[in-house]
């Protein structure tokens, strides 16, 4: 005659396996002569009362909506429906058979319409859920696009052949490398992989070939955790690569590129951002059901970022951003239409034939009226931010925490324009420079994703010089899978 206290009343799994499940055990405990047990879980009141007071201690207002998420509309809904909370039930649950799906780990699927209705119409009042989802997943191609802001990244993406040596070899030498590797490369798909490694959600507007090293380049960008979805294999082509060849007597590199036959046109893009959504979606714009919020845009591929730009234009507050090194075909249909302009020292001077490079800076801005700021890397000498005196994006913080970081941020004016200069940041303590690829494709990275985050454009700067210091410390153009989005300066990565 114990009494037995039981966790949940579930008597099958949710896979449909034969197993002692707790409710089972209760059955049989009753059915050998023991007393009723005490049953403390769903859709029992006293476990959502244990969790609605921890949240209350933790903070969480009384009049704050709470929203249960479960499998079960027999335990999870009609316990959180009994408790007033709102409730999200996911079909790749136990009721995955009734709803026609497979069960989770399969990838996230939609019941059919009338598969959907015909299962809700059949339950109970106190077992009809708030709202139904197909499941929850961590991978960004899968999750809903109203989940997170998502940035579309277009241009390159190759596979960098890097080598680094004592110094330059002369003709006709045959030297042995220090170092080498078969590296992710391309300037789009570097920013891509370190916003996706900071926790932006982000897909890689580009295309690979049908062969395996197209292969290889697709491996790496998902482990990286960007979004291969827009990213287009055209048949019979080889993919794009680099030779790189890294001088540690000058900290210079040598860039040799091999692209691809053709670049990806305006008519592939359609296409990708058609397959891209579900043909019952509720939005005609593929950008809107994707939940894009930006566009950063590499110069390369320009039919195709100019296709991109178009229907970005369709959608209102994307905010569009571009990294110019060098003149490009396509620049003068991209720039007019971009909110944020990214450059190396060199590319405004000899663009604009200003004498100096705040001059150059300022002459871009009244070139291009759309643009509110535009900022200039200067390797380990900092970075120059020149900014309309009207933009709307906040400069500095106020009383903020950017007076602890280890780098200074300097405000002045321009002609009527405000500037800010940043340090670069500093090398910790032993280290040393061990490649510069990708040091700027990773900067524009952190720029934009405290930028995302509405911090001032001052922090935006520190973490775009932050991320650039940590993957120069690295082999390869990637920013590397052991920095982490909570290590960013002044809880960006939060």
């Amino acid at each position: 005659k114990l009494p037995l206290l039981v966790a949940n009343p579930d008597v099958v799994r949710p896979d449909g396996a034969d197993s002692p499940m707790p409710g089972r055990l209760a059955r049989r405990y009753v059915e050998l002569g023991g007393p009723t047990p005490s049953i403390v879980g769903k859709p029992h009141a006293a476990i959502f009362d244990v969790v609605l007071e921890r949240l209350r201690a933790s903070g969480v207002p009384a009049a704050a909506r709470v929203c249960m998420i479960g499998d079960s509309a027999w335990q999870d809904v009609r316990g959180a429906r009994a408790c007033g909370l709102d409730v999200v039930l996911l079909c790749s649950g136990i009721h995955s058979a009734a709803l026609g799906l497979q069960q989770a780990p399969s990838p996230p699927q939609r019941p059919a319409s009338d598969r959907l209705q015909a299962f809700l119409g059949a339950l109970p009042p106190d077992e009809a859920p708030t709202y139904v989802a197909g499941a929850l997943a961590w991978d960004a191609s899968s999750t809903s696009a109203s989940a997170r802001p998502a940035v579309i990244v277009c241009g390159l993406a190759c596979l960098d052949i890097a080598q680094q040596v004592g110094e330059y070899p002369q003709p006709d030498a045959k030297v042995r490398a220090d170092i080498g590797g078969c590296l992710g490369g391309g300037n789009a798909a570097n920013t891509a992989c370190a916003l996706a490694r900071m926790g932006t959600r982000t897909l890689l507007m580009s295309q690979v070939g049908d062969d395996p090293l197209g292969d290889a380049i697709l491996e790496g960008l998902r482990s990286e955790g960007a979004d291969v979805a827009l990213v287009a294999r055209p048949q019979g082509m080889n993919s794009a690569f680099t030779n790189i060849v890294i001088d540690r007597s000058s900290d210079t590199r040598t860039c040799i590129h091999s692209p691809m036959a053709k670049d990806l046109s305006g008519e592939d893009v359609e296409q990708l951002l058609a397959k891209s959504v579900e043909a019952d979606s509720p939005s005609s714009s593929p950008l809107l059901t994707l939940g894009v919020k930006h566009i950063h845009l590499d110069c390369r591929h320009p039919a195709a970022a100019a296709a991109l730009v178009k229907a970005a234009l369709e959608v209102p507050d994307i905010r569009i951003s571009i990294d110019v090194g060098r003149p490009r075909a396509g620049l003068d249909e991209l720039m007019p239409h971009c909110l944020a302009i990214f450059c190396n020292s060199t590319f405004p001077q000899s663009f604009t034939g200003k004498p100096s490079l705040v001059s150059a800076l300022a002459a871009m801005l009244d070139r291009f009226p759309k643009a509110q700021f535009i900022v200039a890397r200067q390797g380990s000498k900092g970075d120059l931010l020149v900014s309309r005196a009207s933009s709307p994006f906040q400069l500095e913080e106020e009383g903020g925490s950017s007076g602890t970081l280890p780098v200074k941020c300097c405000r002045g004016t321009y002609e009527g324009y405000s500037t800010l200069f940043s340090d670069s940041w500093p090398l910790p303590p032993d280290a040393k420079v061990v490649d510069s690829t990708g040091a700027g494709d990773v900067f524009i990275a952190g720029f934009i994703h405290a930028w995302l985050a509405n911090r001032p454009l001052s922090l935006a700067l520190a973490t775009g010089a932050y991320i650039s210091t940590q993957k120069l410390q690295r082999f390869g153009a990637r920013l590397g899978r052991d920095v982490a989005a909570e290590e960013l300066p002044c809880n960006i990565g939060a």
